[in-house]
């Protein structure tokens, strides 16, 4: 009854088509149980995610379990305690690091710094995306803000791999036009689509992640 908002003529048009129930006025869609069913019964039971190196491709599906490092903001010097934004230098060693554990088997979007010195906040996350397809041969997850996700998929491209697509809902129940252009787009280059959850700041955030594969 509730349904779930979707701030995209697009896609409302796109659910209408489908048999869903669409509010064009509230931009609210609800999922008809049948088809809800027919989706789950065609998902595939796995799916392989493209590494810029084949040895390091990722079957997800079946008794697979990948572990995924964090981001992190800034740079924490443990003799003083003091915190301050990662240079491009410190940004890359980050990543070679990470790149050679054999236990961390790919890379959230704008990894490993939220920050990085001398790079615009319009521009971190397509930089971060660039510098993971450089210094790492790992799979690595997109991003969705601002439009990012049309530089991120033709670098990879580029690169001969795939991206993990990043789609985030935001509390309650909303997907953005940014989130939902994203999806399109992952979905238009055949990439999975990390379907999540995202929190906002001081807010409260939903706690389902799930994978879509196109």
């Amino acid at each position: 009854e509730t349904g779930v908002r979707f701030e995209s003529q697009r896609a409302l048009r796109m659910f209408k088509k489908n048999e869903c129930i669409v509010d064009f006025e509230n931009n609210r869609v609800r999922f008809p149980s049948y088809l809800v069913e027919e989706c789950i019964r065609r998902t595939p039971s796995s799916f392989l995610v493209k590494a810029r190196d084949p040895k390091n491709n990722l079957r997800f599906g079946g008794n697979t379990l990948y572990f995924m490092c964090s981001a992190g903001a800034r740079i924490s010097d443990p003799e003083t305690g003091e915190t301050r934004v990662a240079t491009m230098k410190e940004n890359n060693e980050a990543i070679l690091i990470s790149d050679a554990l054999e236990n961390l088997d790919y890379f959230p979007s704008y990894t490993p710094y939220f920050e990085v010195e001398g790079v615009e906040p319009v521009m971190l996350c397509p930089t971060s995306c660039a510098m993971r397809l450089r210094y790492s041969s790992k799979v690595s997850r997109g991003a969705q803000s601002v439009d990012t996700y049309i530089w991120e998929i033709q670098m990879a491209q580029a690169c001969g791999a795939q991206l993990l697509g990043n789609m985030e809902a935001a509390s309650p129940l909303s997907y953005s036009e940014d989130a939902i252009n994203a999806g399109f787009g992952y979905a238009e280059a055949l990439f999975p689509i990390y379907i999540a959850g995202g929190g906002v700041m001081g807010g409260n955030r939903t706690g389902n992640n799930c994978w879509c594969y196109h």
